[in-house]
């Protein structure tokens, strides 16, 4: 972000980005779901870390947590897994992620990318920034499954997650079940 970039190189981080850009949710139980509030806490303290550093971008952080460690063996991690030891609300441990990567880390260090090369390369237009963000952090709608016709009935089936089809289910798993006695 402080110095030209040979259009190569941009190319590279931009198909960084790319790579590591993740899934976005459309999950509406993610808001009241404890694994909801993980990801929230954990991406609360990438920010805080980011502002610690004086990090203006994630890809930033990483190099001065890498540039930081020193010695290449004591990189810390840069990945995201489940710490069984973080110290949570009252100084109880409790597992929870160190830090997590968001998808708008990403968007904003790709706004930020471009911002920054944008004088310096003349092919850089608004038109390509808005194509390559485009094709970068698309993602399709979910589509709903296809329901399938009864084999009895000339209807469409119920849905596997209809409370009847449940209900239906697990009658069959009781009545196949067996007790036997020893002898």
């Amino acid at each position: 972000m402080d110095q030209a970039l040979p259009l190569t190189h941009l190319g590279r981080a931009l198909f960084h980005l790319n790579q590591r850009r993740g899934f976005k949710s459309n999950r509406r139980t993610d808001k009241g779901s404890n694994e909801g509030g993980l990801i929230a806490d954990a991406s609360a303290r990438l920010d805080q870390a980011m502002m610690a550093a004086g990090a203006r971008s994630y890809g930033e952080f990483l190099h001065m947590r890498r540039a930081g460690a020193g010695d290449a063996r004591a990189v810390p991690a840069v990945r995201t897994r489940i710490n069984p030891h973080l110290t949570g609300e009252g100084g109880k441990e409790q597992p929870g992620y160190d830090f997590y990567l968001d998808r708008r880390h990403l968007e904003e260090e790709f706004h930020k990318l471009w911002r920054a090369q944008a004088p310096h390369h003349p092919e850089l237009t608004e038109e390509l920034r808005e194509l390559i963000f485009e094709t970068i952090f698309y993602q399709r709608p979910l589509k709903a499954p296809a329901i399938g016709r009864c084999l009895f009935l000339p209807e469409r089936r119920l849905p596997k997650a209809h409370p009847l089809t449940q209900q239906r289910t697990l009658y069959e798993t009781v009545n196949m079940l067996r007790v036997t006695a020893p002898g």
